[in-house]
Parts: structure tokens; sequence; C-alpha cells
């Protein structure tokens, strides 16, 4: 999984892994399990968790007010495709300033033939695992 960071004020990219940081514990590999969902576009949530299903057991898909129908087509799509069943869903009420929320909570499990599904074909015609 790569992210292409910008700096403004040079313009320059530099590209970076999570894999590039060797010194990884735990805690944080669990951290980087949640995804955040928001008002992008629900492939963006569902290439990321097929991204973190490469290297992790369980997603999380939090989602917040609106976002709550994104959160659920995501994990949706996910249990359809086979890639995935949610083992745990979490609904509850935010306080945020004078107003409450409703918030959902989302954990799946990687199905076992996870690599086997998730394979697209490369260049060359071959099936290869996305990496």
């Amino acid at each position: 999984y790569k992210r292409q960071v910008s700096t403004q004020s040079t313009g320059v990219f530099s590209s970076f892994s999570l894999a590039s940081f060797p010194l990884a514990t735990k805690k944080m590999t669990e951290a980087f399990r949640t995804i955040k969902v928001g008002n992008k576009k629900k492939l963006n949530y569902i290439r990321m968790a097929e991204v973190l299903f490469q290297t992790q057991e369980e997603v999380e898909f939090s989602g917040l007010g609106k976002a709550i129908n994104t959160a659920v087509n995501c994990a949706e799509y996910l249990k359809r495709k086979g890639y995935a069943t949610i083992s745990k869903m979490e609904t509850s009420l935010v306080q945020e300033e004078r107003l409450k929320s409703a918030k959902i909570l989302i954990v799946m499990q990687r199905t076992p033939n996870f690599h086997e599904l998730n394979r697209r074909p490369n260049p060359t015609g071959d099936s290869a695992p996305v990496e």
C-alpha cells in the first residue's frame, strides 16, 4: 500500500508504504485497521479495506452521521464479494457540542479464501495478488 504525500510549499512528492516502518508495534498495526468513513467515494474505502486485509485479520469501518450509509454499503460490498464477513456491528449516539449524532462501528473478519478471491490480472495476462 503506497500513499503519496505532497508538500505544498515545494511541490515535492514522496512515496512511502506502511512496510517501510519496521519498528511498528502491535498497537500501531491495530490502529491502522480502523477506517473512518467520511465524504469520499465508497470505492476509496473499499480499496483501503482490501489493502488492510492483505495483512490484517480484522478491519473496522466507523461512520458518523451521514457517513453511516457509506460505511454500511462498503461492508455489504465486501461481504457480497466473499472477501469478509461481518463479525460485529454497534450503533451509538455521540454528543458533539450541543447536538447528538448517530455512530456505527462495523467489524469485519477476513475470509480464509480472501487472497484467492482478491486477485487482479496483470498486464502479462496472469493473475497476481494485489500488492
